[in-house]
């Protein structure tokens, strides 16, 4: 998923002052997808998202805008904030691509989406976020794991949409 990026020179700023003193300042240029504009506001004093809306909004400015590693704080916060709120699985599965596809750091990444899981029993999100936990135990060099996860995803999932990824990634043959 691409994101355009808006930069703006020094005239724009002044002229944009007011709105940076708004604390609503970075929401509008996030909800227009104008990341680089929304991090660059969202990193003034006064500025912290407090919704979980607000906190989704924060992540996706933050990673689209080449601040992945600023975008865990605010999902970390969602999942642990607000474990039953609707969004925090889809914010568990996030923090798990951020961690896994930007950062490289594949441990992590499949403990984010175990998490993900727990948070989405009955969704067809669990089913994508056990076959990404198989993906990052193989990138972890975990192969026992993966293999384990990857046989619990085909015994529940056993014409899932990823079978064919999990196999792969779990060193099994396809069949």
């Amino acid at each position: 998923h691409a994101a355009a990026l808006i930069t703006h020179g020094p005239a724009s700023h002044a002229a944009e002052s007011g709105e940076a003193t708004s604390a609503a300042g970075w929401r509008e240029p996030a909800a227009r997808g104008e990341y680089a504009r929304a991090y660059e506001l969202l990193q003034q004093p006064g500025h912290a998202p407090l919704s979980v809306a607000e906190l989704l909004l924060a992540a996706d400015a933050a990673r689209l805008s080449g601040h992945p590693d600023a975008a865990l704080p605010y999902l970390q916060r969602v999942v642990d904030d607000h474990p039953k709120d609707s969004r925090a699985s889809l914010a568990a599965f996030t923090l798990g691509g951020v961690l896994m596809q930007q950062l490289a750091r594949p441990r992590e990444a499949e403990a984010a989406y175990a998490k993900a899981r727990a948070l989405a029993v009955h969704s067809s999100l669990a089913q994508d976020a056990l076959a990404r936990q198989v993906e990052a135990a193989h990138l972890a060099g975990d192969t026992a794991h993966a293999r384990d996860l990857a046989d619990e995803y085909l015994k529940t999932y056993p014409d899932g949409r990823r079978v064919n990824a999990v196999r792969r990634f779990a060193g099994l043959s396809e069949q």
